[in-house]
């Protein structure tokens, strides 16, 4: 599948996820499938796009029967874009349409009846709309403010109904180390979840947080993010996918959960990250911060009476809260979710690009396509060689400059045989052994008579 294809199922599972989030919340599924015809979401042609009602239910039947696998698109079997169109009117409205994006399907087949390209009566306008999405042409104006979709604020009833994450940044450690926490709140009964430290917003760090969230609480329904660089990356799309996790990006300003988050950040920072940068007693290791973090959230933020929750605290109603969790069975199985395949090519000498390093794979493979696994939990990465996962490491150029590298392909030649020449046979008898194959002296050859 390329990058586009991927982009656009990528596009049409965070619709699904964003409708079966409302679901989730109590709306029933028209309502929700209503507030999302509203939204648009980034497609892979860099447009953020729209889809109709009969769409959505089209795709959210299709991800309950199937899961992630149903909204992939299948081939169609009527390859051309419309069969009651002619192609010189199709071409009309593909030149109309990219020259103006805001002129109406009706008022473009009216000019097409006045050209003479068409005769009155003749184009549906259905045909036309039709025909247009598959030319994925724009049909849809500027958005203003009087058409803007309407914000509301929804709280989720039970806990791990909807978690919130987001990250914070801040300095830690008499050097003033610059770092990010990762932090998960459940959006129910505000208990602060997790919290993972790194040093800038990646995905590598985001789904090692999301790791440790399953394996303590189990696995979320819902997952609310922004358009952060560790949210909106493919392979946190796919491995909340493959876990069965609706991820969803907020808009800016989107008022579902940003208050609650910003809210907590404010919090912490006044509690407890602004006293890190500088601090002598900070190890700015990010094990060391994560435990400081975590005893923060478990002494003190879970345990004092929240506002909204009044009088309770987030861990009085998480433990009040009877949802059971769902929590994980295989760990074994959960965790090949995060382990995830990309196609890259080998330079000439035997190096694959990956995230901006170079990784050396053994030899043999200059100048083909291998398929490198990327595991997100442990930071490793494998190829398929000989039958055998063989992990790769970052290429030595010091090591490299003092080794001998071995050939990329077999000596496949035979051996020499010796060439039997007319001068060799002649050298032989003039000058033959002084002993037998034996070793022995044999006895010299009596004269020939003349």
């Amino acid at each position: 599948m390329d990058a586009n294809a991927q982009e656009n199922l990528m596009t049409r599972h965070a619709m699904v996820c964003a409708v079966l989030a409302r679901v989730a919340a109590g709306m029933t599924l028209s309502v929700a499938i209503g507030e999302v015809t509203q939204l648009r979401f980034p497609s892979g042609n860099g447009r953020e796009v729209r889809r109709q009602r009969r769409t959505l239910y089209r795709w959210v039947a299709a991800f309950r029967q199937e899961g992630f696998e149903g909204l992939r698109r299948k081939e169609s079997t009527t390859p051309q874009v419309s069969r009651a169109l002619s192609e010189e009117f199709l071409s009309f409205l593909k030149t109309t349409k990219e020259a103006d994006g805001r002129v109406s399907i009706p008022e473009i087949i009216r000019i097409a009846v006045e050209k003479g390209i068409v005769k009155p009566g003749e184009v549906s306008r259905v045909s036309a709309w039709r025909a247009a999405q598959r030319l994925n042409l724009v049909l849809l104006g500027v958005q203003g403010k009087e058409s803007a979709p309407q914000k509301r604020r929804f709280a989720y009833a039970h806990r791990m109904q909807m978690v919130l994450c987001d990250g914070k940044h801040f300095r830690a450690g008499v050097s003033a180390a610059k770092r990010l926490v990762f932090t998960f709140i459940d959006d129910a009964t505000r208990k602060v979840l997790i919290g993972v430290v790194g040093t800038d917003e990646t995905q590598l760090l985001f789904l090692r947080g999301l790791h440790r969230l399953v394996l303590r609480y189990g696995k979320p329904i819902c997952l609310y993010v922004d358009n952060g660089a560790g949210f909106i990356g493919n392979d946190t799309k796919v491995v909340c996918a493959r876990l069965g996790i609706h991820l969803i990006h907020g808009t800016a300003g989107y008022p579902e959960g940003h208050g609650k988050i910003e809210r907590f950040n404010r919090t912490q920072w006044q509690g407890l990250l602004r006293s890190f940068a500088g601090n002598p007693e900070i190890d700015a290791d990010f094990t060391s911060l994560e435990n400081r973090i975590e005893h923060y959230y478990e002494r003190f933020y879970n345990l004092i009476p929240h506002e909204s929750l009044a009088p309770d605290s987030p861990a009085d109603r998480w433990t009040a809260d009877k949802l059971p969790l769902m929590p994980v069975d295989d760990r074994a199985s959960f965790e090949k979710h995060f382990v995830i395949s990309k196609r890259r090519r080998v330079s000439e000498d035997n190096i694959v690009k990956i995230d901006g390093d170079n990784y050396e794979i053994p030899s043999g493979y200059a100048g083909t396509i291998v398929l490198v696994e990327e595991d997100y939990l442990h930071g490793f990465h494998h190829v398929l060689h000989e039958g055998r996962r063989v992990r790769l490491h970052e290429v030595r150029l010091a090591e490299n400059a003092h080794t001998q590298r071995k050939g990329t392909k077999p000596n496949t030649k035979p051996p020499l045989k010796p060439v039997i020449t007319a001068a060799n046979v002649a050298y032989r008898r003039d000058f033959e052994p002084v002993v037998n194959a034996t070793g022995d002296f044999p006895e010299p050859n009596s004269l020939k008579k003349e």
